[in-house]
């Protein structure tokens, strides 16, 4: 049997292989993966970071890259980075590397950590459906949208993905660091934060309790060390976002796929984020209290109590777009394990194709503004359908397709 130390330096072996193919791979492979998408937000604010400039300094990160392409700084369009120092702080590395071949090598990565966040979710299952799992997942349209532009929403899937594997073998650390992950995209990870964390607090069990030190140590070395490298960072950051909410495309926002926004949209004519704020923060209210007073539920139930919160998530935050769908993944992978009554299979099925299908159709046939639609009808579908099986009482234990 190999030893334990052999085992660590294979793994070493093995991932420093992975890695030098990736990066051959993003060297040698024409990708649809566009620099110029979002992607070039998280390499600009690595960039200007590497430079001196802080990041959250949108007007000299555009002029940076005013100076390095000889444009002039008026017809240069950078988005406002967004999201936490630790973000850029975790992706330094892709500086090391022409924003070109960075672009692909963020392609590779993001499929990797949906591939791996699929696996958690499957570990159990016969080897076929982990397999069909994971082209299930990596066709799925949300998917493709976020490879393709680039996107960061992959860490907060991965971090579900963590959770509830964590959580159903009681792993303290990787659960950890499962919350952590949901920190990188905050907008779209702080219900299911916020669901683990009111479980972590109000509920007496000891993998509860044991979870709390670890997970707060972790988000005090991610705040410490980004005060240490960015002093300034917590009034820099409230001032991006502040100026980030008023830009057009964010006062109205015409790709933001919510109820929230749909409700706004059909009553006034214009997708107004200020008022559909307001609808997300009751509608958001309401579904944590909703899941304070279910709390006990989580640890013999995390893949259906997580894969509800995903679900809500992309219903509910009123500006999430179409890549952060990918969400949906967790809910739509817990029904395809069901092995209840065949009726049971049955509606799960359907669910499940409708939900894949649906975006796709509504692609081909009408184009991407139909996407949309396509995709918060699906997400209403499955919230229901998943609800309805709360009330009738179908998913009292969670199950798993058995191994081979």
């Amino acid at each position: 049997m190999m030893s334990s130390s052999c085992k660590y330096f294979v793994t070493i072996i093995i991932l420093l292989l992975t890695s030098s193919l990736i990066v051959a791979a993003a060297h040698t492979l024409d990708l649809p993966a566009p620099a110029n998408m979002d992607f070039i937000t998280i390499y600009t604010a690595d960039m200007a970071w590497v430079r001196g400039i802080d990041i959250y300094d949108h007007a000299s990160q555009v002029d940076m890259l005013a100076n390095q392409y000889g444009q002039d700084a008026g017809s240069v369009d950078l988005p406002y980075y967004v999201y936490p120092p630790w973000y850029v702080f975790a992706t330094l590395f892709l500086v090391w590397f022409p924003i070109e071949i960075a672009a692909r090598l963020w392609f590779f990565i993001n499929m990797g950590i949906i591939s791996g966040a699929v696996w958690l979710l499957t570990v159990n299952w016969r080897t076929l459906d982990k397999a069909l799992a994971q082209i299930f997942a990596l066709t799925f349209l949300p998917t493709l949208g976020l490879l393709a532009v680039g996107q960061y929403t992959a860490p907060v899937f991965l971090g579900i993905s963590l959770l509830v594997y964590a959580v159903k073998k009681q792993i303290v650390w990787m659960a950890a660091v499962g919350l952590l992950l949901l920190t990188f995209k905050p907008h779209i990870g702080i219900l299911i934060f916020l669901i683990v964390a009111s479980w972590m607090v109000l509920t007496h069990t000891d993998y509860a309790r044991r979870l709390i030190l670890p997970t707060l140590i972790g988000g005090l070395l991610l705040i410490t060390g980004s005060f240490i490298l960015d002093p300034t960072w917590v009034r820099d950051y409230a001032s991006t976002l502040n100026l980030f909410r008023h830009t057009t495309s964010e006062v109205q926002c015409d790709i933001c796929i919510s109820l929230p926004m749909a409700l706004v949209n059909l009553i006034t004519g214009k997708p107004y984020t200020s008022i559909a704020n307001v609808i997300g923060g009751l509608l958001f209210l309401v579904a944590m209290l909703w899941f304070v007073w279910r709390r006990n539920e989580l640890q013999p139930k995390p893949w259906f109590q997580l894969g509800l919160g995903s679900v809500i998530t992309v219903l509910i935050i009123p500006n999430v777009r179409n890549y952060d769908y990918i969400l949906l993944l967790v809910p739509l992978l817990y029904l395809w394990q069901n092995d209840g009554t065949r009726r049971s299979k049955i509606y799960s099925w359907s669910v499940l194709l409708i939900a894949f299908i649906s975006p796709w159709a509504a692609l081909l046939i009408a184009g991407k503004l139909a996407v949309g639609l396509a995709l918060l009808s699906s997400g209403l579908m499955i919230y229901l359908y998943i609800y309805s099986r709360t009330v009738s009482g179908l998913d009292s234990a969670e199950v798993t397709i058995i191994q081979d």
